[in-house]
């Protein structure tokens, strides 16, 4: 559990330094993608459309 906080926090400070960057980031690490404009374009998406969510409702669901 002790790991798990720590991730946590450092999870939750890089969101407040600067939270384009920290979802851009993942989305590169997930998709494999490292083009910046496209990534940007994903992010603005991302924030404009109150459907798209980061975890998958499944992950909600249980």
């Amino acid at each position: 559990m002790k790991n798990f906080n720590i991730f946590k926090d450092q999870l939750e400070q890089m969101m407040d330094t600067d939270y384009r960057v920290f979802v851009e980031v993942l989305i590169s690490i997930e998709t494999g993608l490292n083009n910046y404009n496209a990534l940007r374009l994903r992010y603005d998406s991302f924030i404009d459309d109150d459907c798209i969510t980061l975890i998958h409702q499944h992950i909600y669901d249980n």
